[in-house]
């Protein structure tokens, strides 16, 4: 579960989001480098990934277009923050493995020192808002080509349908169930 910062794009509720989430005090000092959120743009990413109340964790939440991979990378670069892209269409993964490697041929072994960027290969749970059918083999090629560039952070949905639920565990996670029994 990642919260949203789209709306208020405010440290203080970013922090209050994740503290939610997570059960920590939002009053104590383990709450400055917090992880876990969706931005929805290259400069709310940039907000919330520097300065002295830096996420650490933070996936560009929208699909990858290809004007931005550059601002993305050269944050990822230049940033303490751990990045992460959502994959939902072989193209934009090629773009990003060519941009990347174009980078480390540019820059020779320093690109390598930096963290890699990571990926989520978004998936359709059947609601045929976003994502793509599931496909082991858009796995294997981040896997495989992106060795060293990218790093697998997992399979990412968006439970557009969970808008009308209750805020309650119990709901949030029934639909959670529900969408690993989709992705089965």
């Amino acid at each position: 579960l990642r919260p949203q910062v789209k709306t208020h794009k405010t440290i203080e509720l970013g922090l209050w989001q994740l503290c939610s989430v997570s059960g920590r005090s939002t009053t104590t000092r383990s709450t400055r480098s917090c992880s876990g959120i969706v931005a929805s743009t290259v400069a709310e990413v940039r907000f919330f990934a520097q300065g002295d109340m830096r996420f650490s964790d933070i996936l560009y939440g929208v699909p990858l277009c290809l004007t931005k991979i550059a601002a993305l990378l050269e944050l990822q670069n230049t940033c303490a923050a751990k990045l992460h892209v959502p994959i939902e269409h072989p193209a934009p993964l090629a773009a990003l493995l060519q941009a990347l490697k174009t980078l480390k041929e540019k820059d020779g072994t320093s690109f390598e020192s930096a963290h890699p960027i990571g990926v989520f290969i978004k998936i359709d749970c059947d609601y045929h808002r976003a994502g793509l059918i599931y496909d082991g083999a858009l796995v294997a090629t981040v896997l495989g080509q992106g060795k060293g560039l990218l790093s697998f952070s997992g399979i990412y949905s968006h439970s557009g349908h969970s808008y009308t639920i209750g805020g309650d565990r119990e709901s949030i996670s029934a639909i959670a169930l529900e969408e690993v029994h989709r992705m089965e």
